[in-house]
């Protein structure tokens, strides 16, 4: 198990010890967050532990909505995203670049019109994710930042209970490690949630959506050349069909140079009849396979599919029958425990607030490793937690699916060829979405902090 060791300076001790599986978006937030609310008197030793040989991500685009970036602002993240489309503040003195949604059914081979626009408060931040993580890792320079430890090359296979207390880690060669808190941040095929359900009848295991999503980066300047003006290049854009089960999206990210483009085809029934997935869940195809899904429809769509010079294929999976988000000192978060589509863009961003209110519960000075007068043990500790976030993350895996759909034009909204067919439809769409643009953040701390105060007062009634 190879491992970074960080500087170390003289510090507290600290008040115990959280691993923290997983250094992707979810995994970095619980550490920045960590780091952020310690306890100078008592702060929280982390280690991070990572698969892959260094702290990367996989993927292209992420979009982050006013409820996700409140959250970048309050952990100082923000600060490394300047610059990034969506980055600028309302008020200080620039344009708004309009980058809500537009919709546009595109299957046929005449030219279409945008038939809605979904209006949203405020830009949505559009980059690539390996800047949103370059700035989460630029956020584990604190000054407490010695109490933090990342080892790469470090896969989990499993846990055990120790008999001192707390959890042995074992990792691919037979390395171990010892935690009094373990979080799993390890995403769909999460190693900790297998592990914390090993014996829980049904399986807890990912379920395939039918879904297929082609995944690409487009060079906007060979947009450009080939479609000046082409509207992908300027704003978000959903492109649907109401003959088979396609649709497709689009936004441009990297500052402005590259186009995301996710193009989705859902295999009919394979949901419903819970079908596996045929083959690796993320995989090469040929650009041909990309275009031959969309072959027929109309120019707008033709001269994106002929910008694609690289693609690869993920099969979509979900988490949507994970019982609890805690086993004792365990806890799961992000697509360990609500992996779900990709619809509204919010994957990254719920693992960042599963992170943030577990990183605050875990940091303040009412947790400790064990139950005191006023203090509340972290078994404890974590089933505020759950309480706080399993229930709201988890329902919007079938949300996430119903939005899907409707941008497929199924469940009975086949399009009409009137404006009020457009409106109500927008409608629905727009009521979906509207949780994305509720700054929740300070509200569900202070719900948990609560449920941390009363935990911690009925201990020193206990002792009184």
């Amino acid at each position: 198990m190879a491992s970074q060791e960080s500087t170390h300076i003289r510090v507290p001790t600290p008040k115990f010890r959280v691993a923290i599986c997983g250094g992707g978006p979810g995994g970095l937030a619980l550490a920045v967050t960590l780091l952020r609310a310690a306890d100078r008197a008592a702060p929280v030793a982390i280690d991070i532990y990572e698969a892959a040989p260094e702290l990367a991500t996989v993927g292209a685009g992420i979009s982050v909505w006013p409820r996700t970036r409140a959250l970048l602002e309050e952990l100082g993240v923000m600060e490394g995203l300047r610059g990034e489309i969506g980055a600028g503040h309302e008020g200080d003195g620039r344009e708004r670049r309009s980058l809500g949604f537009t919709f546009r059914k595109s299957d046929q081979p005449q030219a279409s019109k945008n038939f809605f626009e979904l209006q949203v408060p405020t830009d949505p931040l559009l980059l690539h994710r390996s800047a949103l993580l370059e700035a989460l890792k630029r956020g584990l320079n604190v000054p407490s930042a010695s109490t933090c430890t990342v080892h790469t090359s470090s896969r989990l296979v499993s846990y055990t209970s120790a008999e001192s207390g707390g959890v042995t880690l074992h990792f691919t060669g037979g390395a171990t490690a010892h935690a009094d808190v373990l979080v799993g941040a390890d995403g769909v095929r999460s190693a900790v949630r297998q592990t914390m359900f090993s014996s829980h009848s049904p399986p807890v295991q990912p379920r395939w959506t039918g879904v297929v999503a082609y995944r690409s980066l487009v060079r906007k300047e060979d947009l450009e050349r080939l479609a000046k003006g082409h509207q992908a290049g300027k704003r978000a854009m959903v492109v649907n069909n109401n003959h088979n089960a396609q649709h497709l999206v689009t936004y441009p990210i990297s500052r402005g140079e590259d186009i995301n483009f996710v193009g989705f085809y859902t295999v009919p029934g394979a949901y419903e009849s819970k079908a596996s997935y045929p083959g690796k869940w993320v995989r090469d195809v040929p650009v041909e396979d990309v275009k031959a899904c969309y072959e027929g429809w109309e120019d707008e769509v033709q001269a994106v599919t002929k910008c694609v010079k690289k693609a690869t294929a993920w099969g979509i999976h979900v988490m949507d029958d994970v019982p609890r988000c805690v086993d004792g000192p365990v806890a799961i978060l992000g697509d360990a425990m609500h992996a779900m589509e990709t619809h509204f863009g919010a994957g990254g961003g719920q693992a960042m607030e599963d992170a943030y209110i577990l990183g605050r519960i875990l940091a303040h000075p009412r947790t400790a490793l064990y139950s005191q007068s006023g203090k509340v043990d972290v078994g404890t500790a974590l089933k505020v937690y759950e309480r706080v976030r399993f229930r709201f993350a988890s329902s919007l895996v079938e949300k996430t699916r119903v939005v899907g759909k409707l941008y497929e034009f199924a469940n009975g909204w086949e399009p009409e060829p009137d404006l009020a067919w457009a409106k109500r439809w927008g409608e629905e769409v727009t009521n979906l979405w509207k949780w994305q643009w509720d700054i929740a953040l300070g509200k569900d701390w202070l719900a948990a902090e609560k449920m941390l105060l009363d935990e911690a007062g009925r201990t020193l009634e206990a002792r009184l």
